[in-house]
């Protein structure tokens, strides 16, 4: 659990891209 500053950024991005898929997912 060294890499938890870069690896934090990559799971925001990740998480900020599932949560835009989602809402548009779950507007149609």
């Amino acid at each position: 659990m060294r890499n938890l500053q870069p690896n934090m950024s990559r799971w925001a991005f990740f998480a900020k891209s599932v949560g835009t898929w989602n809402k548009s997912s779950c507007r149609s």
